[in-house]
């Protein structure tokens, strides 16, 4: 009889934020769940943690799926951070792109 194998997960939430404490930065990161709060909590923490606040009008975009504009992502993610070391990207709601926004 076979057996199943567990169903890999990622990092917990709790794992994510001691990692980017201790300065272990990835460079894609996907929240997902039910849980709206700690999701939000943890991208906060996430943008605290890793951009200055004098940078985040230069190296912080927050998208929303439903008002995407895929190439204007995609220049953003193009772009180099200006006087700091990171540029942070964000996009809320990715399970709700409009077909349109996948390729063909």
């Amino acid at each position: 009889m076979a057996t199943r194998r567990p169903r890999k997960t990622g990092p917990s939430p709790a794992q994510v934020l001691d990692a980017v404490q201790k300065g272990e930065i990835s460079s894609l990161y996907y929240f997902h769940g039910e849980e709206d709060f700690q999701r939000d909590q943890l991208l906060n923490t996430l943008v605290e943690t890793l951009i200055e606040p004098a940078a985040r009008p230069f190296n912080l975009d927050i998208y929303r799926a439903e008002d995407i504009d895929i190439p204007q992502v995609i220049a953003q993610a193009l772009t180099f951070p200006m006087m700091a070391q990171r540029r942070l990207i964000v996009l809320k709601n990715a399970d709700r792109l409009p077909d349109s926004a996948t390729p063909e």
